[in-house]
């Protein structure tokens, strides 16, 4: 036991800090983890959810950094999320039964109750299928990051039955930002936009949105990558309109439903990069 571990960390857009934690959590795995954790702690990132679904092997150690973490969040007015399966939760709940720790079957789940959203009101949305929801965007995003040249590990997406969010962590930097960590972000309100990371720890520094097209295919979404890390002016600098269309939200969900069942790679109709600067839609296929 105890040799190997994966970790990464993602930062939600509604000021949430996601770690997934995979492999075994040991004497020997888990002061790396508790390194990760106490570094979110210092940076003032006290909404935490710790997605711990692809542990295979969880001791003491383990349980100790979770409640060591659950403190850490509590002393700086904060809250601590985790997912797990019933093993974790079972070694858990020996070790600590009156522990801290607040249980969530999902990240979306364990997302709200971060943010804060304790008391979801059923939305229009609550009826559709939110599995092959994720699964299609999770396909068209994993999509994106092949073509950037970057492995699965680097791209996260979440949907719920209020919103979907994606996020892709990026080699490289952006002119004029060096230095820091670049990242494309995607939600269902604005699409897809790129980014840097701010000192500070806050949200991300958007350089540019793509535009109005929420899903554009796949190789339009990586050349506008490319584009703007290269220095060229390519996207908007403001974020679109949303879609006015009465039922958009319902018909970007069918989008990638249909997308997660295809036999085929995720396909959306090809659109061309615009040149930075304009405010305003410049396509008007799919949802806009």
């Amino acid at each position: 036991m105890g040799q190997h571990v994966r970790l990464r960390r993602t930062r939600h857009g509604r000021g949430v800090e996601i770690c997934e934690i995979g492999g075994e959590l040991d004497l020997l795995t888990a002061p790396i983890v508790r390194r990760e954790l106490d570094t979110a702690a210092d940076q003032g990132r006290h909404r935490l959810v710790i997605d711990m679904s692809a542990v295979e092997f969880c001791s003491v150690a383990g349980v100790e950094l979770l409640l060591r973490a659950a403190r850490r969040a509590t002393d700086g007015d904060g809250t601590i999320a985790v997912v797990a399966g019933r093993q974790v939760r079972r070694v858990v709940r020996l070790v600590a039964p009156d522990g801290p720790i607040v249980w969530f079957d999902s990240v979306c789940d364990a997302v709200h109750h971060a943010a804060g959203d304790r008391n979801l009101a059923a939305s229009g949305l609550a009826g559709i299928d939110l599995d092959s929801t994720q699964r299609g965007l999770r396909r068209y995003v994993e999509v994106v990051a092949a073509g950037l040249g970057l492995e699965a590990a680097a791209a996260w997406s979440d949907v719920d039955d209020r919103t979907a969010t994606a996020y892709i962590a990026l080699d490289g930097e952006l002119p004029g930002m060096e230095g820091r960590e670049v990242a494309l972000v995607w939600d269902g309100r604005t699409g897809w936009a790129v980014g840097a990371e701010t000192h500070s720890g806050e949200d991300l520094v958007i350089r540019a949105w793509y535009g109005a097209e929420l899903l554009p295919e796949p190789d339009a979404v990586v050349r506008f990558v490319r584009e703007l890390t290269g220095g060229r002016p390519v996207g908007l600098d403001v974020p679109p309109e949303p879609s006015g269309h009465p039922h958009a939200a319902q018909i970007v969900r069918a989008r990638l439903q249909a997308a997660a069942w295809s036999d085929r790679e995720p396909h959306m109709p090809e659109v061309d990069v615009p040149e930075q600067g304009a405010a305003t839609p410049l396509w008007h296929e799919g949802v806009g």
